[in-house]
């Protein structure tokens, strides 16, 4: 059955977007707000973003999925129009990748046609790579990273907060960062950070941007920045590591733990793991979250040791 990718029209966009808003929210945002009202909140705040201008956004394609079927279970109705799902994908500022930002389709098997039509789409305007966010559970975005040759980018990961209490061997001592310790390790933080998104295979110009913006936008204040939290690790008295956690949210989250490199292969960094996820959960956090490069074997498996579950994955597929 042949599959199109028509673009949805400017009077049907508020329609979609509030259907996109409380698909986002349920399946992404919910794990960060655990409320369902905030996560859509959060949903809508990031489309806005995405989509400052609707349809008319630069570089920003939403497509409904048509195919003909008599079947009522394959299609989805929006604004009295019934279509087989909808896509959103847009491509990087320096054009070098397409990132599929979400997908829906009421019968998972179109997911391969719907995959090359976007590939073909994105290759077309230049794009070397196509970037895509697969859920487990989520049969939609499962149906298009379902064939050989994508690259794991990247993994979301997530330690529930909400049971017994996080053992803690006490080996490791968290204290608040100085401002001077707190100079120090953001001084490398920006290029380190760029550095890594670079070694996932994004592009030096694109890492570089998303590095500075980030970071930027989670540090505007230093040491007084809302949410953030910065301690250095200390065993026997020594600093031997740091943790950088943003608990602005019911689910907090991890953005960098560092073992300094003569302290290596001693426990540390399971243990400044440990020690975090008990001071966020003496302190109200339900959950703790963190982002594992492709590449970084180690700590994949540390963190599946420690009991943390995958949300998603970033997957990428060469054009």
């Amino acid at each position: 059955m042949a599959v199109r990718l028509n673009p949805v029209a400017a009077g049907d966009y508020e329609a979609w977007f509030v259907r996109e808003v409380e698909r986002l929210g349920a399946v992404h945002f919910v794990l960060e707000t655990e409320a369902m009202d905030r996560a859509q909140e959060r949903a809508a705040e990031e489309l806005r973003k995405m989509l400052p201008d609707g349809v008319d956004t630069p570089r920003a394609h939403v497509l409904w999925v048509d195919a003909e079927t008599t079947d009522p279970d394959s299609t989805i109705t929006v604004a009295g129009h019934e279509h087989a799902g909808w896509v959103f994908w847009r491509r990087t500022p320096d054009g070098s990748q397409a990132q599929l930002v979400d997908v829906l389709l009421a019968d998972p098997g179109h997911g391969a046609q719907v995959r090359e039509l976007i590939a073909d789409a994105a290759r077309a305007e230049g794009a070397a790579q196509l970037w895509m966010t697969v859920r487990p559970g989520d049969a939609s975005s499962e149906a298009l990273a379902d064939r050989p040759g994508l690259t794991v980018r990247a993994t979301n990961m997530t330690l529930l907060l909400d049971g017994p209490p996080v053992e803690d061997d006490g080996s490791v001592e968290l204290r608040p960062m100085t401002p001077e310790q707190h100079e120090a390790f953001m001084s490398d933080e920006e290029a380190s950070y760029a550095e890594s998104r670079q070694a996932a295979g994004e592009t030096p110009e694109r890492a570089r941007e998303v590095a500075r913006t980030q970071i930027a936008q989670l540090v505007p204040d230093g040491l007084s920045s809302p949410g953030q939290r910065f301690w250095t690790a200390y065993a026997e008295g020594t600093p031997i590591g740091s943790l950088w956690i943003d608990d602005s949210q019911p689910r907090a989250f991890v953005y960098n733990v560092v073992v300094d490199p003569l302290q290596r292969r001693r426990g540390y960094g399971r243990a400044i793991m440990t020690a975090g996820a008990r001071w966020c959960q003496e302190h109200g956090s339900v959950a703790l979250g963190l982002n594992v490069f492709g590449y970084n074997e180690g700590a994949r498996v540390l963190y599946d040791q420690l009991g943390y579950t995958v949300d998603h994955e970033t997957r990428s597929l060469d054009l």
